[in-house]
């Protein structure tokens, strides 16, 4: 859970701080995958935008992984 937001039951919320969550949005924002306002927040656009970005990247849904965090941050 992250800032008492939840994901559905299918889609967990990955386990990011807000500053990272707002790091993950721009990153998102930047490949083209419209996750909303950068606002730090898990709602149903970031949502749709990281299950849409994983699937197209075969990375896992549930977790950022150590190397898609070092591609956030870069």
């Amino acid at each position: 859970m992250i800032d008492g937001q939840q994901g559905t039951s299918s889609t967990p919320v990955p386990q990011l701080s807000t500053q990272q969550m707002t790091m993950l949005q721009a990153f998102l924002t930047n490949l083209g995958y419209s996750p909303g306002p950068v606002d730090g927040l898990w709602g149903p656009k970031t949502q749709a935008a990281w299950l849409k970005f994983a699937q197209e990247n075969d990375q896992d849904h549930e977790a950022v992984t150590s190397d898609l965090w070092a591609a956030v941050e870069a």
